[in-house]
């Protein structure tokens, strides 16, 4: 039987893997993504995923439009895992991250489905915004910083065992951004069992 419930520590567990991915690859975009890059590595990794920015691209979009929904429900489902688990949705100032949640619907359109307006005239003839293609090489490398200061500002108006708990996951998704393979995701935010004992550790 489902009950369309779920705890705040197996929610906080799938936050987890969401900023986990969004670190990783967020790092992978300024090494191999950014056609600004000038990384001594980005050739040889074309050469072994062909066309990998498009895959890191897509893999970067995924978890922003996830963690968006998160952050800012839109007609949210009764088994959606949203802020709304830990606080208020009108926490996070929608004004203040206007740019990275205006992304969502054209992520939708030109990522996540196969739609008309993925046609260079078919956009022409609209005036939705909605509708249009961004210059993604231009927003990708902003989306991690929009969305770690979201995650900073939820932890500042959480109580002090999510406050703390918050935090480590800002630091290590932080710290995997800067530093890809050398930084070791740390155990307390790895398995279940592991979050677990951490948060209960944290509750004394």
């Amino acid at each position: 039987m489902i009950t369309n419930e779920i705890t705040k520590e197996d929610a906080f567990l799938h936050l987890i893997y969401e900023y986990r991915c969004l670190s990783t690859v967020g790092y992978a975009w300024r090494r191999f993504g950014d056609p600004k890059s000038n990384d001594s590595g980005k050739a040889e990794a074309n050469k072994i995923i062909p066309e990998i920015s498009t895959v890191i691209q897509d893999s970067l979009l995924l978890h922003t439009r996830t963690l968006i929904e998160f952050y800012w429900p839109n007609q949210s489902r009764s088994t959606d895992i949203n802020i709304s688990l830990f606080t208020s949705p009108k926490t996070l100032d929608k004004s203040n991250y206007a740019d990275l949640i205006r992304l969502k619907r054209p992520i939708e359109v030109h990522v996540l489905h196969l739609t008309i307006w993925r046609d260079t005239s078919c956009r022409s003839q609209s005036d939705n915004d909605d509708t249009q293609r961004p210059d993604w090489n231009k927003v990708n490398g902003k989306i991690f910083d929009d969305l770690i200061r979201a995650l900073e500002e939820l932890s500042n108006n959480l109580p002090d065992l999510w406050n703390k708990a918050f935090k480590r996951l800002k630091e290590a998704s932080e710290s995997r951004f800067k530093q890809g393979a050398n930084f070791n995701w740390p155990d307390e935010l790895g398995e279940k069992g592991k979050v677990k004992e951490y948060l209960q550790n944290l509750s004394k």
